[in-house]
């Protein structure tokens, strides 16, 4: 792809398969460029840090993290910012509170929300600011995004439609499995659904989802991944692959309960 103007005109190209993430780009008019590989799935994330860092060094206008101070909020303030923002359905953003802290979700990925002041904020990871707007009546209405100096149009706050578990197929999928559809999610009770397997000792990998993962794909957050057995574990929409230790061999359940469709959690415990 071909983005920027004059001085800032660049070509990259990423790339990707299990296990890799590749990167590359370069300036037209200078000849400077990076080139980064990685042999992990969430490589990306190192390669956006990675190209940061030689942004801030070189002056690299386009990738450059700019200077900003870092305000902390209290966390009884933090509710407020929670939601669900729609431009479109393929153009929204997520809000929720992850370890007492605020994240994002943008983009398919979750991120850490630093505060810069009561209403603007910033990705921890990548530098995206967002601001958000408030209604005369002083609550959040709205938020905007701004990427690169760019700013995006205005999200309107809304209801965030449930998972459509009541309707839709979904498995636990994940390393214990291949990643199939074996083990379908079964209705054990109103908004409650479970599944069991047979587990050798080892380090699992694995989400909650539908067919394509388009419709139902339910995983874990920035902060938290891992899964405790016989401990319940708040579940986030497009999350991150949960993990999952099993020290004993034996047959495991695997139970969520949604009857808080927002908030569901799963709970993993050995059954004999």
């Amino acid at each position: 792809m071909l983005e920027g103007r004059a001085s800032q005109q660049r070509f990259m190209h990423s790339g990707s398969n299990q296990g890799f993430n590749c990167f590359m780009l370069a300036f037209r008019q200078t000849g400077a460029g990076i080139v980064i590989m990685t042999n992990a799935n969430s490589g990306r994330a190192l390669i956006q840090e990675i190209i940061r860092a030689v942004a801030n060094e070189y002056g690299w206008q386009a990738y450059a993290s700019p200077q900003r101070n870092v305000v902390e909020l209290s966390a009884d303030s933090l509710p407020k910012y929670v939601g669900y923002y729609e431009l479109s359905p393929e153009n929204r953003v997520r809000v929720r509170i992850d370890n007492g802290k605020l994240i994002a979700q943008n983009a398919g990925r979750w991120n850490a929300l630093l505060a810069g002041s009561d209403t603007t904020f910033f990705l921890a990871d990548d530098g995206v600011q967002i601001d958000f707007i408030k209604n005369p009546g002083g609550d959040i209405s709205s938020l905007i995004v701004t990427e690169e100096g760019q700013a995006s149009a205005t999200y309107p706050r809304t209801i965030e439609p449930s998972a459509p578990l009541r309707s839709t197929a979904f498995y636990l999928r994940g390393s214990m499995n291949d990643w199939g559809m074996k083990n379908q999610m079964m209705v054990t009770g109103q908004d409650q659904y479970a599944t069991r397997i047979a587990l050798k000792p080892g380090r699992y990998e694995f989400k909650l989802g539908s067919d394509d993962f388009n419709a139902i794909d339910l995983g874990g957050s920035p902060a938290f991944q891992d899964i405790v057995v016989s401990s319940a574990k708040t579940l986030l929409p497009v999350g991150q692959n949960l993990k999952l230790n099993i020290d004993r061999e034996g047959v495991y359940e695997f139970a969520l309960d949604a009857t808080t469709p927002l908030t569901p959690t799963l709970m993993v415990s050995a059954k004999n």
